[in-house]
Order: C-alpha cells, then structure tokens, then sequence
C-alpha cells in the first residue's frame, strides 16, 4: 500500500513537472481606445479668448472650414487707434513738407515724419492679419476632435496653445497602454485581438505598427508602453470606441508564465 501511495505521488509531482513544462504563448490584455492614425493638432496662432467654438466634436469638417473663432474686441480696438495714428502722422507728414518746401533747414524733420508714416502702415498691416487669423480655419478635410465645448468658450488662449486635433477617418488604428508590470516581448507586426465595449461578440485583429521603447505615464497615471495598430482598411469602425486587447508574445513554458511575476516581485524586494 505505501508503494503504491509513493508511486501515486510521484505521478502527482511528474504531472506537475510536465505541465509547468508545457509550452504556452505569453499575452497580456490591456485597454484599448480606436484612435485615428493621422492626426493634425489645430493651435491658435495668435493670443485671444475664445468666442465660439464653431466645429462641435467629432464634427467632420472640410478643408477651410472655420473650427474655431476667437473675439475680435482687442485687436479691432488696436487697429482703430493705429488707423487713426496714421492719419494723425500723414497730416504731420503734410505739414513737416510744406515746411521743409518753405526752408531747406527743415527737410531732416520732414525725412522723419515720413518714417513715421511707414512705421504706422506696417503696424496696421499687422493687426489687419492677425484680425484675418481669429477665425482658425481647417488645413484639411478630417474629424474635429477635442473634449467639451464649455471648456473652451471663454478661455484665453496663447500663440501655438492647442485646441483640437483634425483627425483622418479613413485612416483607423488601436491605441494600447501596456504597464510596465505587465510588459512582454512587443514588436511590430505581432497580431493584437480587440474586444470592443460597444460590439463584445466581433472581435477585431489589429497589427502593431508601432511600440513605444520608453514607458511614460498613461492617461490613468500608470506607467506604461504606449503601442499602436492598424485596422484592416474595410473595417469601419468610430473613432474613441474603448475595449479591451489581447497581445501575444513569445512562446514560454507554463511555469515561467506563472511565476514571472512573483519572481520579479521576490527579486524587487531581495534586491537581487
């Protein structure tokens, strides 16, 4: 009886042993946002405050369509008070001429006030263009896409602040945070499964493209490998839809797939 109980233990232990050995694919699951892979960001080329935000989000909007309209007061009431200083120099200017037609000694004066007229035109040139620039129009035809409309009416903006971003829609990708923790081996090419929130029963299969060789910190605050996909061309799927997806990695034995992460907490405390 206890030889058979020893040989039945040992079966035990050999199973054991046999199935820690198994070759298994290593993956990891990671939330996932569709994400358009050609993006331009729309900055405010001039300081203002925002009036109205024409495109709403996830507009489509074409090329020259006005997304955003900063307010016109300041810089208007700049302009009249530099017309009006132009004017003001051109009548000086007038003046200074007849005088200097008069007596030669005053031609120096007449040099300068002629100066000045052209020191008032380019001011006026000037505002003229940064007035034609507070209605920021679309280089491009895409997608206008930022957060609430609230949060912009009324903000003061500084030159090159970005506000939006034109997205292409027909050029759809996946954007995956993957935490350090979780890290494996990524590299372009690999296939990721993605399982949407909005369509759980059709799984979409992406290629990495792209896989990010620095960890930064991820929109949740963790740190993280950013990895980008492609989407097959014929999938027609909306921009911001979230999920979750599956990576696979390299093929390991079961064992080391179980206990990596114990061992990498045990070597982090040890110090070893």
């Amino acid at each position: 009886r206890n030889i058979r109980a020893r040989k039945f233990r040992g079966y035990i232990v050999l199973a054991c042993v046999l199935l820690f050995l198994m070759p298994i694919r290593q993956f990891v699951i990671v939330p996932t946002e569709i994400i358009s892979l050609d993006t331009m960001a729309v900055t405010s080329p001039v300081e203002g405050i925002v009036a109205q935000m024409v495109a709403k989000p996830n507009q489509p909007v074409k090329q020259g369509d006005v997304l955003v309209r900063l307010d016109d007061t300041a810089i208007r009431n700049k302009l009249e008070t530099a017309k009006q200083s132009l004017e003001v120099s051109r009548a000086e200017y007038l003046a200074g001429a007849h005088r200097a037609f008069v007596s030669t000694d005053k031609t120096a004066e007449a040099g300068v006030l002629k100066g000045r007229i052209s020191e008032r035109l380019a001011e006026v040139a000037f505002l003229q263009d940064q007035l034609r620039m507070l209605d920021i129009k679309a280089a491009r035809d895409g997608i206008a896409v930022y957060g609430l409309e609230n949060d912009w009416i009324g903000k003061p903006l500084s030159p090159g602040q970005r506000i939006m971003e034109l997205a292409d829609s027909n050029r759809i990708g996946v954007n995956a945070w993957v935490p350090v923790a979780d890290a494996i081996n990524l590299n372009a090419g690999q296939t990721m499964h993605v399982l949407l929130y909005a369509d759980p029963l059709n799984p979409l299969q992406a290629t990495i493209e792209q896989a990010g060789y620095q960890a930064t910190k991820s929109p949740d605050g963790v740190v993280a490998y950013r990895v980008r996909a492609t989407l097959p061309p014929d999938k027609n799927v909306r921009l911001g839809l979230r999920g979750n997806a599956k990576i696979d990695g390299d093929w390991v034995v079961l064992g080391y797939f179980i206990l990596r992460r114990p061992f990498s907490t045990v070597r982090q405390w040890l110090g070893v």
